[in-house]
């Protein structure tokens, strides 16, 4: 690693980070919301609380501190996708949808996109 200075610090907490995402990737189902809320919190106030304490030990707490704020943001947009279902009742149902196409499609690296608008559905 590149030694004791900003930079160095500045790749550990980024890699924390992402070794914190990585490792909420990896679970195989989710916590509830208001647990990733919790650590979410618990992260902040502990990098919150180190600004008062000597160098020599803020480092690694603000790096473990980056890899629960990682872990914690990931499960938190995971819990709120999830959220995002159809509802019970209408599940295994035909569905049918009403719309127009707002754009003609135009080509992306590989396929063609073109964005549609609802106007409804039953």
């Amino acid at each position: 690693m590149a030694g004791p200075g900003t930079g160095g610090r500045l790749v550990a907490l980024s890699l924390a980070w992402l070794a914190g995402v990585a490792l909420q990737l990896r679970e195989r189902e989710l916590m509830p919301l208001a647990a990733y809320v919790a650590l979410a919190t618990l992260a902040i106030a502990a990098i919150l609380v180190l600004v008062t304490r000597p160098a020599s030990r803020r480092y690694l707490v603000v790096v473990a501190a980056g890899a629960l704020a990682g872990f914690a943001s990931a499960g938190w947009q995971a819990s709120l996708r999830l959220a995002e279902t159809l509802p019970a009742a209408i599940e295994g149902r035909d569905i049918v949808v009403t719309g127009i196409v707002a754009s003609l499609p135009q080509p992306a690296r590989k396929a063609w996109r073109g964005w549609t608008s609802a106007a409804s559905s039953w």
